[in-house]
């Protein structure tokens, strides 16, 4: 059940910027894959989030599926994967601002 990503799409931005509602969008593509509330419960095991991403393509449990799983940011998942994501180099300032 492997699959190689081909384009990855990587949103990021600052506090109030847009990225959530960006992202919440995007998810509704049924070419994209999204980190779910199961990549933060369970982050060694990103296999239950492909399950997921899979019983999404069938159309008669999508809508009950996306009800209950929506779209994560996916902190714990990230910290898992690469230590101190969550711990910020510092404060952005106005002058970070360009």
């Amino acid at each position: 059940m492997t699959s190689k990503v081909i384009k990855p799409i990587i949103v990021f931005g600052t506090g109030r910027s847009g990225t959530t509602i960006f992202h919440q969008m995007l998810s509704e593509h049924p070419n994209v894959a999204w980190l779910s509330g199961f990549c933060n419960r369970y982050p060694d095991k990103p296999i239950l989030n492909r399950l997921l991403m899979k019983l999404l393509e069938y159309p008669f449990i999508e809508k009950i599926l996306r009800k209950k799983f929506r779209p994560r940011e996916g902190y714990e998942f990230w910290e898992y994967y690469c230590k101190g994501f969550r711990a910020p180099c510092r404060d952005l300032l106005a002058s970070d601002v360009t």
